[in-house]
């Protein structure tokens, strides 16, 4: 048996009724994500009395991943394939807490995992390690950043 529902099928065949869509289409609102409030309003009604931090945890991430607002271009992007932004300038991570206080870095590049030293620790041992010979002393970890490292 057949779908028995009512379809109007209209495609556009002008080039003003095809702009007039894509109008229409592109400069559709798209819908506001609840607040976590308004999402927590929600959950708590339903959760368990036995283990109730545990089923509100688990009910609430639910909610969040169910919830989860995607807008056109971000799921054309991944799905073409394409990256979700492109700069013309490169940025460093500069970690200004104490030496003993930083990790180490986490690097993806090129889908390779590697760990790295901050680069104030790398600028530290490159300065220690330079040849006498080699006027670091006046070079600053700015300029280090942006030329040597």
């Amino acid at each position: 048996m057949g779908w028995m529902a009512n379809t109007d099928v209209q495609p556009p065949t002008t080039l003003f009724s095809v702009l007039g869509y894509v109008a229409k289409y592109v400069s559709k609102p798209e819908i506001k994500s609840q607040s976590y409030s308004d999402l927590q309003k929600l959950v708590l009604p339903y959760t368990n009395d036995r283990a109730p931090l545990l089923s509100f945890v688990s009910k609430m991430l639910n909610k969040l991943i169910g919830e989860r607002d995607w807008s056109a271009q971000e799921v054309s992007h991944i799905l073409l394939n394409l990256s979700v932004q492109e700069s013309s300038r490169t940025f460093v991570t500069l970690d200004c807490r104490p030496e003993n206080a930083q990790d180490d870095l986490i690097v993806l590049e090129s889908g390779e995992i590697r760990a790295q030293r901050p680069p104030s620790r790398r600028y530290r041992d490159w300065v220690q390690n330079a040849p006498e010979s080699a006027d670091v002393a006046n070079v600053t970890l700015f300029e280090w950043l942006q030329s040597w490292d």
